[in-house]
C-alpha cells in the first residue's frame, strides 16, 4: 500500500503536475489522520469495554457482599429486640416473671447480645479504586455511606463487647456462676433452679439493665447500616 501511493506521487512529479500533487498530498495526510482517529476510537472502545465488564463484575460482587451483611444485620437485629423484650419486661415488671421461668435460657439471654460478625473487604477494596469512584458516583457516595455506619455498629460493637467482658463475665464470675453460665453459652445442660435465682439478685438486675443500654444503642446502629444498605442495592438493581 505504501509503496502504490509512492509510484503515485513519483509520477505527479515527473508530469510536474504540482497542483494535483499538493491536493493528492493533502488527501493522503488526511488519510493518515482518519486512520489515527479510527484507531484511537478502537482502543477507545476496547478500554471501555474491558471497563464494563470489570466495573459490572466488582458491582456483582458488592451486591453479593451487601446481601450477605444484611442478612446477618437482619438476624442480629431481630434477636436484639427479642432480648430487649425480654430484658424490658423484667426490669419494668418484677412482679410478672412467669414467662422468664418457664424459659430459663431467656434469663441468661438478657446479659448477651447478638452482634455483626460479617466483614466487607469487597466494599473497602473498591472504596479505594479510582475506577469506581470515577464511573459510578452515586453509588460510590451510598458505599461510603455504608463503610461510615458499619465504622460506627463496629465501634459500638467493640464497646458492647468490653462491657459485657467486665460487666457480665465479671459478675456471674464474683458470684461463681461463671461454670453455670458457660454450659449455657456451650449448649451444654445447666442447673435451671440456679438460674430462676437470678432473677432476685439485684445486682443481677443491674447487669441486665447496663447490657440492654448497650444493646439498644447497638441495636439502633445496625438498624441505620441496615437502611443505608437497602438504599445501596436498590440503587444496584436499578443500574444492572
Amino acid at each position: 500500500m505504501i509503496s502504490f501511493f509512492r509510484k503515485i506521487r513519483q509520477k505527479l512529479l515527473q508530469q510536474k503536475k504540482v497542483t494535483r500533487y499538493i491536493a493528492y498530498a493533502i488527501g493522503e495526510i488526511f488519510l493518515v489522520v482518519i486512520g489515527i482517529l479510527i484507531a484511537l476510537q478502537v482502543n477507545n472502545w476496547n478500554e471501555e469495554r474491558k471497563s464494563n465488564n470489570v466495573s459490572a463484575g466488582t458491582i456483582q460482587k458488592l451486591r453479593l457482599e451487601l446481601s450477605e451483611v444484611k442478612s446477618e444485620i437482619e438476624e442480629s437485629i431481630e434477636a436484639n429486640e427479642m432480648i430487649l423484650y425480654w430484658a424490658d419486661s423484667y426490669l419494668q415488671s418484677p412482679s410478672d416473671l412467669d414467662s422468664l421461668k418457664a424459659e430459663p435460657k431467656r434469663i441468661l439471654l438478657m446479659t448477651s447480645y447478638a452482634s455483626l460478625r460479617v466483614g466487607m473487604p469487597v466494599l473497602n477494596q473498591e472504596l479505594s479504586s479510582d475506577q469506581l469512584i470515577r464511573d459510578k458516583p452515586d453509588l460510590t457516595n451510598k458505599l461510603r455511606s455504608i463503610k461510615h455506619g458499619y465504622d460506627e455498629a463496629s465501634s459500638i460493637r467493640d464497646i458492647s463487647r468490653s462491657l459485657w467482658n467486665e460487666n457480665v463475665i465479671g459478675f456471674y464470675f464474683k458470684n461463681q456462676h461463671l461454670v453455670l453460665y458457660n454450659a449455657f453459652l456451650r449448649g451444654q445442660d445447666y442447673n435451671k433452679d440456679e438460674v430462676i435465682s437470678l432473677l432476685y439478685n439485684e445486682e443481677f438486675k443491674n447487669v441486665v439493665a447496663l447490657t440492654a443500654l448497650s444493646n439498644a444503642q447497638l441495636t439502633r446502629s445496625l438498624e441505620e447500616l441496615l437502611s443505608h444498605i437497602d438504599e445501596t442495592l436498590q440503587l444496584i438493581e436499578q443500574g444492572l
